[in-house]
């Protein structure tokens, strides 16, 4: 079945159409700081913008979304853009299935 917007099957490499089931939401701050090592800014914060040049120019395994669910933050791996917070650049990449990473509470 093709998603309609390309000629690939859609959830077969289509760019198009996606189905993102729900993400796992366990592990903590402490977990996530070891396994990614988030990299500072100069002045020591973690927290970057989205026009940051570091995570512009940075491959989007290297980055994750912190973003606002219910009122608790969470740390999800690449681009959010709803209830999107701010953004963390690690020095350990996310493995390639996004999917298989949980999210982490960041607060």
């Amino acid at each position: 079945m093709a998603c309609g917007g390309c000629s690939g099957a859609a959830g077969r490499g289509c760019q198009v159409t996606r189905t993102i089931g729900r993400r796992k939401r366990t592990g903590s701050a402490d977990v996530f700081d070891k396994r990614y090592q988030p990299i500072p800014r100069p002045d020591g914060s973690l927290l970057r913008d989205w026009n940051d040049p570091e995570i512009l120019a940075a491959d989007i395994r290297y980055v994750w979304s912190v973003t606002d669910c219910d009122g608790r933050l969470y740390v999800t791996p690449g681009y959010a853009v709803v209830n999107y917070f701010g953004r963390l650049l690690c020095a350990v990449p996310w493995p390639d299935v996004e999917m298989e990473n949980p999210d982490y509470r960041y607060a």
